[in-house]
């Protein structure tokens, strides 16, 4: 039967139900995506052991997870893309919470999850989470709940004096977005003898939550404890640890013992002359911070640790020291014979090129101890242990008061003997060398993945190598140095790990590697090429089997100006091959011959031309002299330069929006793709074989590879999504995008498996009817829950058309009120149904409307 017969018996009612599951399952649905896309700037809310499974999760629902106690790792996500604030164990379930207001749980240990969104005030967000054998509560931004373990709520409690207000900070130069934390100092949300202890911002004390949710009391520390050096004014609760049966609090710097009536705190230590922060003489304050880091206090097996910081230099001369690394030591608290703290294992030596700063909190559960470590430590929170052989540090952004996506995870194993950092990671995509290995650019710093962006790490400034230590510490690039305009394009790695980049014009080096920017060497040169300008600004690399070709450009001088070069492959000599005005080279479009070669530019002979013109010209000479092959007046702005084939060159320009295919051999340029509308900002994205049009609101597919002027409306999940960059080879493209539920992140993107390589293959799985479309449901089987995308021409409410849902045997099992339509855009949205508790087999959501009818099959396990 051919699949129009399957469809129109289908609208006639001539089909089985057991026949259309095997339709739909086997006819992708029209809107499902075919890309699998990926968030790489996470940061990191905690991290929690379910032996032998570790989870450090954090926003975007994006969790690391390893089922080998950190040998290897992989990336999970919970799509919803909303932040897991806090996961907690009981028994052997792990209970976690969204901050979108939904609780997620997991009876394998991590490997999966269900969600359940619970009936709270919308703009309520979830912070903070505690379960019991019987209850779980959550702490929201402006409310406390209680629920059932069957997740039904018994009680929400609202106050206007708890409520956690949110902060805001926009980070343009690491990611584009606003990103929001709501506590500024570590959110405390905890069981303390038989009440709930809740902090809030900056006060005179905190507040008492009876387990019932009736009555809150405050606790006001004014006069209870010791003046603070901060402010006599300001008493705020940043920890609670349990050591040796009892309960210690950290108010401020200082720790304190609370009695059952919170109305009388002691010095907890017996010398309450130690590690007095109460003392507010310089003097005093200068000893103790000699003895341990400010706030970096934390608990394993009943026993106090601090850590404490310390920078490490050589010395130059007599005179002069230069600083090599800083250290981070371990110490455990001792009280006999006096009050001290021991360093225990060996010391972390931060070597790593990392200009970050990111602040920490620890997290203890069962055998494993996590918490954050950076130049900047701060520990935060209490955590119940037992004796561990692994220590994981994750970024924690609930004590960050500026939140990152840095992606900080660090290992300590034997007791804080072995340290290794398993990833940190800033910046912008910078360069993809194959679909494991990509580099990432902060100002100077880089970051490089191996593993296809599960982990990064960062250069290793010190080696220990005390021949090349000047060299490698005083000729690469300040950490103060923020701004390097060469970085972007004049980098290259190739497959055996040889690479170079050529720095900033105002620091005349190059720096060099052969293990894939794991280490670098950084000499200074007599032959730096002079800069055009202050403006100046690089063209692409082009690599050959004995240099390197490239260029500088100034559009801010009329005339235009333009120099090119080439250097050895060591990048120790470098030679002006030749210098003009005119025009700016934008792009180099390289033979086989290091001197032949068409350049892609503006011409722009002098300030009276109103805009510039673009041109492409092909030299002989390595562009001492030329032939202009082309001129197209409307361009003004190229986007990007993409080769395809030694001949072939597609670029993308903005305002007017177009896409263009350069064929070198017969001296064309053809229009592939246009619009008279602005503001798409275009780009070309291809993956595999498959090519995309992309940019603001755009997202368009090829539909015959051999014509690249056929484009349509491509496949998106969520509404229509917008790209601000891209770069992309082989089977991988990293695009800095946003859509209607994904927040802006730079995402990895791949083609799912099992999906066609051809767009032509793809439109003959389709399964649609003219007045609804749905997705293969997922999970299947289904568990507890189950969803589709669905998608109808608008003509009917699809919430009013759902009529409940019917088993194999066309009875009617129940209504409606378990099933929900969440709607993402005009006329498409997510079917989801709560299934928990029926009988295995296949059932269908049924849909009615004036006209018309359609079931959504589901097998439920």
């Amino acid at each position: 039967m051919k699949k129009s017969q399957i469809l129109e018996k289908k609208r006639r009612g001539e089909i089985s139900p057991l026949l259309l599951i095997f339709i739909i399952i086997n006819f992708t649905s029209a809107f499902a995506n075919q890309l699998s896309l990926l968030p790489l700037k996470c940061g990191f809310y905690g991290s929690i052991i379910d032996n032998p499974n570790i989870i450090v999760y954090g926003d975007n629902g994006f969790y690391l997870f390893s089922t080998d106690l950190g040998k290897t790792w992989d990336v999970k996500i919970i799509e919803k893309f909303s932040d897991i604030r806090d996961i907690k164990k009981q028994g052997d379930t792990l209970f976690g919470i969204l901050v979108d207001g939904s609780i997620i749980y997991s009876t394998n240990k991590g490997k999966d999850w269900s969600i359940i969104d619970l009936a709270v005030e919308p703009k309520d967000k979830f912070l903070k989470l505690l379960v019991t054998e019987n209850s779980i509560y959550i702490r929201g931004i402006k409310s406390v709940v209680k629920l059932n373990k069957k997740f039904q709520i018994e009680r929400i409690f609202r106050d206007t004096t708890i409520e956690v207000l949110p902060g805001t900070w926009y980070s343009r130069s690491d990611l584009s977005d606003t990103l929001y934390n709501y506590n500024y100092y570590p959110l405390i949300f905890d069981f303390v003898y038989d009440k709930i202890v809740l902090s809030n911002h900056i006060g005179t004390g905190f507040y008492l939550l009876d387990q019932n949710l009736s009555n809150l009391t405050k606790i006001d520390l004014k006069g209870k404890i010791l003046t603070d050096y901060f402010t006599e004014n300001n008493y705020f609760l940043a920890n609670i640890f349990r050591i040796q049966n009892k309960t210690v609090f950290q108010i401020n710097s200082n720790l304190y013992l609370p009695d059952t009536s919170f109305e009388n705190y002691t010095y907890f230590f017996p010398d309450t002359n130690y590690l007095n922060m109460g003392d507010t003489s310089l003097n005093a304050r200068q000893r103790n911070f000699t003895q341990l880091d400010d706030y970096s206090f934390f608990e394993i097996n009943d026993s106090l640790f601090g850590g404490k910081i310390d920078e490490i230099f050589f010395r130059i001369d007599s005179l002069n020291k230069g600083w090599l690394y800083s250290q981070l030591s371990i110490k455990k608290y001792q009280n006999s014979p006096q009050d001290t703290f021991m360093v225990v294992g060996t010391p972390l030596k931060d070597i790593y090129y990392s200009n970050l700063y990111i602040f920490s909190k620890l997290f203890i559960n069962e055998s494993f101890l996590a918490f954050t470590v950076s130049t900047k430590t701060k520990f935060g929170r209490k955590v119940p242990s037992l004796e561990g052989k692994v220590a994981i540090f994750s970024e924690d952004i609930e004590s960050t008061p500026r939140p990152s996506r840095h992606r900080l995870l660090l290992l300590a194993r034997n007791y804080f003997n072995e340290w290794e950092l398993v990833s940190i990671l800033a910046g912008s995509p910078l360069y993809i060398l194959n679909d494991s290995i990509f580099f990432f650019s902060f100002h100077t710093e880089i970051y490089r993945t191996t593993d296809g962006g599960i982990t990064f790490k960062p250069v290793e400034f010190y080696t220990g190598e005390n021949d090349t230590l000047v060299s490698r510490l005083y000729n690469f690039p300040s950490k103060h140095l923020w701004k390097s305009n060469y970085i972007k394009n004049l980098f290259y790695v190739d497959s055996t790990g040889t690479g170079a980049i050529l720095w900033g014009k105002d620091y005349d080096m190059y720096s060099f590697t052969k293990n894939f920017f794991k280490t670098v060497k950084s000499d200074y040169t007599k032959s730096w090429p002079t800069p055009i300008s202050k403006n100046d600004q690089p063209t692409n690399l082009s690599y050959f089997e004995n240099c390197f070709l490239y260029g500088f450009y100034d559009t801010t001088a009329y005339p235009y100006k333009y120099k090119i070069f080439l250097a050895d492959t060591n990048f120790v000599d470098f030679r002006l091959i030749t210098k003009d005005s005119g025009f700016a080279i934008l792009h180099i479009f390289p033979t086989e011959k290091i001197n032949e070669f068409t350049m892609l530019g503006l011409s722009k002979a002098s300030k009276d031309d109103i805009k510039p013109t673009f041109e492409i010209r092909h030299t002989l000479d390595t562009g001492k002299t030329f032939t202009k092959l082309l001129e197209i007046k409307e361009i003004s702005q190229v986007k990007q330069f993409v080769q395809l084939n030694s001949d072939t060159l597609i670029f993308a320009t903005s305002n007017p929006d177009r896409v263009y295919l350069f064929n070198r051999q017969r001296n064309e340029v053809k229009l592939l793709w246009k619009t008279e509308e602005s503001g798409f900002e275009p780009l070309l994205m291809v993956i595999s074989d498959r090519f995309f049009i992309v940019g603001r609101g755009l997202f368009l597919e090829n539909t015959d590879r051999n014509d690249l002027t056929k484009w349509r409306e491509g496949e998106w999940d969520y509404g229509k999504p917008n790209f601000e960059s891209v770069i992309f080879k082989g089977n991988v493209a990293i695009a800095g995008l946003s859509d209607s539920l994904r927040p802006f992140n730079y995402y990895k993107i791949t083609l799912k498996k099992g999906t066609p390589t051809t767009v032509e293959s793809q439109v003959e799985k389709r399964y649609h009817t003219t007045k609804f479309l749905a997705s293969e449901p997922y999970p299947q089987p289904a568990g507890v829950r189950v969803k589709a995308r669905i998608a109808w021409d608008g003509s009917f409410d699809v919430a009013e058309a759902i009529d409940g849902v019917y088993d194999s045997m066309g009875r009617k099992v129940e209504g409606k009120e378990r099933i929900r339509v969440t709607i993402r855009d005009k006329a498409y949205g997510e079917l989801e149904w709560e299934c928990s508790g029926v009988p295995s087999g296949v059932y269908f959501i049924l849909l009615r409307w004036d006209g018309g009818s359609e079931s959504v099959p589901v097998v439920v396990e």
